[in-house]
């Protein structure tokens, strides 16, 4: 007998499929197409990926650290930012709302080097 309650819903929440027993990996799909592997072609992409976005979040501190205007600061930003926008955009699935997110994201770290005196700091 099963009871049901706002805390407790009813276990069946996922009438078209069942869950259990499914691996975490059963997205993943092994499928060869020519001389690679999907996998091998999906972490190969997603490398490239990882390697792009951080390179444009390292490449924008950088520049910064470098720029001593504020409004060119904010310029690099505002470019960055919109770079960012378009590479997600265009290369990826992402919904709208996800893409303005990770945008916002984005910036906000960047405003929070602006707005740190870290570049006037001298190494120790």
């Amino acid at each position: 007998m099963t009871t049901s309650s706002p805390l407790f819903p009813p276990r069946n929440i996922f009438p078209s499929s069942s869950r259990a027993g499914r691996s975490p990996t059963h997205r993943i799909r092994t499928q060869t197409y020519g001389l690679y592997q999907n996998t091998a072609s999906n972490v190969a992409v997603a490398s490239i990926h990882i390697g792009v976005a951080a390179g444009m979040f390292f490449g924008a501190i950088y520049n910064m650290f470098y720029v001593h205007s504020l409004t060119k600061r904010l310029g690099i930003v505002a470019g960055y930012t919109v770079a960012f926008a378009i590479w997600v955009a265009l290369l990826s699935d992402a919904r709208r709302s996800a893409i303005f997110s990770a945008c916002a994201a984005y910036a906000v770290a960047l405003v929070v080097f602006v707005s740190g005196n870290l570049s006037s700091q001298s190494p120790s």
